[in-house]
């Protein structure tokens, strides 16, 4: 038998390569010499080559809707990447009602704008940036620089000749005013002996004696002094004002009952009568430098009421710290340990414990500190957390004492000196200078600002630091010595360069020239021990494995038992 098909299947030099196939399929090469049939196709399916051995691949029909794309693949035909030009009129509804006028509706339907007649709108020239577009008549718009007034434009371009195109102002010292139900009302100026009187219908006019007999005030000499002789006189006047040289003399009491407020814009002078009047007054002023000056019936006496207490600038025994709160055994407790939320208050400060901070700033003259110092009998709460971070609280304390919180994702800065950081939220604290700046971004300004803690944060509070009181820290008695690296937290939220770190131990039980009681203060330079700062919140002290040995008074030395002695750290922040 030859090549090609015969009896009973397909032959190559007389030898059957395929003796059978599938109804429907197609017969393929699967090698030189061998030849194999696909699966039956169905209706629609599509034959591609397999490759190299490979059975065709047969491709599924596609959907009324799809096209045969490159890969292959059946989808839908992409307008962005395989049509070019533009899609003829007559293939969106027909192109009936098409033409220049009308425009493609979001209905399927051609229509013409509203307003636009016959579709005869012309233009005088280009419209311009800037112009606005003003129908002329029916079927012209033009671009115009200004709106006129007509068209509820000014006619001008800038807002000073817009103004003056409106108002109806028209001589110098003309003011307008609302009129009847509000309208633009030009009052005439005045004469120069003449002044305002106000009411729904603001006049001009002079000042007569009449006109001050009316209003109960007696006389109204030189020097801004007003002599009032009934309270009714200030029940009509309302409030005196504080523009006044400062003198005011009220010649009753009970002028005193309908007066809210003396101001404290004065000098600084305010005379009465009686001590009965400055009781009744209740308050004198504000400012803590001169407080006013009263003439009793007893004679001159300084003002006893003064609203900035005498404690916010004395100096403090230490500067720049929280002077003290609530606390157990002398270590801070103000500051709860977690918080549900991005926020922290303290708790248990109170009257008994208040919360109280001390801020620096340098020195007057050269010898006087500067210091505000700030106190609260409430629990005080920092909000709006910066969540996922290391957060820093602070406190800034008014001239009057009054605490505002703040917080700031920066450490806080302690150098000797130098130049303030101006990034914001970064506080720099020059203790050699005894000043605090914080950064705005711009600059580093002084402020009275103490940070007091600090928190970690995820989308809750989950640990808190109170710093130490007076940047002190004075750790708990432990029994007995020991050997290798032991830490406790300070706390004091500084590293102590120009401070100290030291150890205390204590005799429980005498040995080696010591008596019970005697204690021994270990410091970096021992050759069997170092201490130090490992954060600025904790202190470490590093013991040889040969244990803790000291100088006797006979000038040996001698390795001490450690079930003799206890010791606790101490750390100060040394400024």
């Amino acid at each position: 038998m030859a090549n090609g098909p015969g009896i009973g299947g397909y032959y190559v030099n007389g030898v059957p390569i395929l003796t059978q196939g599938s109804a429907g399929g197609i017969p393929y090469f699967s090698s030189p010499t061998s030849l194999a049939c696909s699966v039956t196709l169905t209706y629609g399916q599509l034959i591609l080559g397999g490759g190299y051995g490979n059975p065709p691949y047969v491709m599924p029909p596609g959907t009324t809707s799809q096209v045969l794309i490159g890969g292959p693949s059946w989808g839908q035909v992409d307008l962005a990447h395989m049509v070019t030009g533009n899609l003829t009129v007559e293939h969106l509804n027909t192109g009936m009602n098409a033409s220049s006028y009308s425009y493609w509706r979001g209905d399927g339907t051609w229509a013409i704008p509203a307003g636009a007649g016959n579709g005869n709108v012309n233009n005088y020239s280009t419209p311009l940036v800037g112009q606005v577009a003003v129908w002329m008549d029916e079927y012209t718009i033009q671009g115009l620089q200004t709106l006129p007034i007509t068209a509820g434009g000014t006619g001008q371009t800038t807002a000073e000749t817009a103004f003056d195109a409106l108002s109806p102002m028209a001589n110098p010292g003309d003011i307008l005013y609302g009129g009847s139900a509000g309208a633009a009302t030009v009052l005439p100026a005045g004469t120069s002996s003449q002044v305002l009187f106000g009411g729904t219908a603001p006049h001009w006019g002079t000042v007569t004696i009449a006109t001050i007999v009316s209003a109960n005030i007696t006389d109204a000499t030189a020097l801004g002094r007003e002599i009032l002789t009934s309270s009714s006189a200030i029940t009509t006047l309302g409030y005196l004002g504080a523009n006044t040289i400062g003198i005011e003399v009220l010649q009753a009491i009970s002028a005193l009952a309908g007066r809210t407020a003396l101001g404290s814009g004065t000098v600084g002078d305010e005379l009465f009568t009686s001590a009965t009047q400055a009781a009744a007054l209740g308050f004198l002023g504000i400012t803590s430098t001169i407080q006013g000056l009263l003439t009793l019936n007893s004679g001159p006496a300084v003002c006893a009421a003064i609203s900035t207490p005498d404690w916010v600038r004395t100096t403090p025994s230490v500067r720049q710290t929280v002077l003290g709160g609530p606390n157990t055994s002398g270590n801070p407790n103000f500051l709860p340990a977690t918080s549900a939320s991005l926020a922290i208050t303290t708790q248990n400060v109170n009257s008994t414990y208040p919360f109280v901070a001390t801020a620096a700033n340098g020195c007057t003259n050269g010898f006087t500190q500067t210091n505000l110092t700030g106190a609260s009998t409430s629990n005080l709460t920092w909000s709006s957390l910066a969540a996922s971070n290391q957060v820093y609280l602070y406190v800034t304390i008014s001239s009057t004492g009054v605490l505002t919180t703040g917080s700031t994702t920066f450490k806080p800065i302690y150098q000797f000196g130098g130049t303030p950081s101006v990034t914001n939220g970064q506080f720099t604290f020059n203790y050699g200078e005894m000043c605090g700046y914080m950064g705005n971004g711009s600059s580093a300004v002084q402020a009275y600002i103490v940070f007091v803690g600090e928190c970690t944060t995820t989308t809750t509070v989950t640990a808190t630091v109170a710093y130490a009181y007076n940047g002190l820290f004075e750790g708990s008695l432990v029994t007995p010595l020991t050997t290798g690296q032991i830490t406790s937290n300070s706390n004091l939220g500084v590293h102590t360069g120009a401070g100290e770190v030291y150890i205390v131990l204590t005799n429980l039980t005498a040995e080696a020239t010591f008596t019970i009681g005697q204690q021994v203060m270990i410091r970096s330079g021992n050759t069997q021990s170092t201490l130090g700062q490992l954060t600025q919140n904790q202190v470490f002290w590093n013991v040889l494995s040969t244990g803790v040995t000291v100088v006797k008074s006979d000038g040996t030395t001698a390795t001490l038992t450690a079930a003799d002695w206890n010791y606790h750290f101490v750390n100060k922040r040394g400024w």
